[in-house]
């Protein structure tokens, strides 16, 4: 009973990177998040007189989303040693900023992607600002992002995608 509840509420590995998980949850929620991007998108931009825009398959958003997982587990990795610290007080400022630009920004937020704030942040602010800083301080990061993903030790443990040559592919 127990790990049915817990294999249901999300807390088994989707993904194994260098020996960090991304849980079930995380990735679902990730997911989750992408197709209600992408709902909200069709609707804000279809009329009559034109067609709907192309929405990916949930196959391609469920690869690419992983994929962004993996690549933000890396980056985290790097970024403690290089920077160290919290990316916290960075995004916290840039929140901050936003909300004074923008007081409808949580709401906006929620609307767009269906996600709480504090989840938001979680899934999304903390990895682009890691990777902002991180592409600052180091050179070359972008060649160094390929040659990180290339040699990670990644396995993959949903179902219908694997890890080949440094991306997370359907199989």
């Amino acid at each position: 009973m127990v790990v049915f509840y817990l294999l249901s509420a999300g807390f088994y590995p989707a993904a194994i990177v260098n020996g960090a998980v991304i849980s079930g949850r995380t990735f679902e929620d990730a997911v989750a998040s992408v197709d209600h991007y992408y709902d909200e998108m069709i609707k804000e931009y279809t009329n009559p007189s034109s067609p709907a825009p192309q929405r990916p398959s949930s196959a391609d958003i469920r690869t690419a989303t992983l994929d962004m997982l993996v690549e933000s587990v890396i980056i985290e990795k790097e970024f403690s040693v290089v920077v160290g610290g919290s990316i916290d007080d960075v995004v916290n400022q840039q929140i901050e900023s936003a909300k004074k630009t923008n007081p409808q920004f949580e709401i906006a937020v929620s609307t767009l992607y269906g996600l709480t704030l504090q989840r938001f942040k979680e899934l999304i602010l903390n990895a682009q600002a890691r990777q902002e800083i991180l592409s600052q301080k180091k050179p070359a990061f972008t060649d160094w992002l390929h040659n990180a993903r290339t040699s990670a030790r990644v396995y993959i443990l949903e179902p219908g995608l694997g890890w080949d040559e440094g991306k997370v592919m359907a199989k």
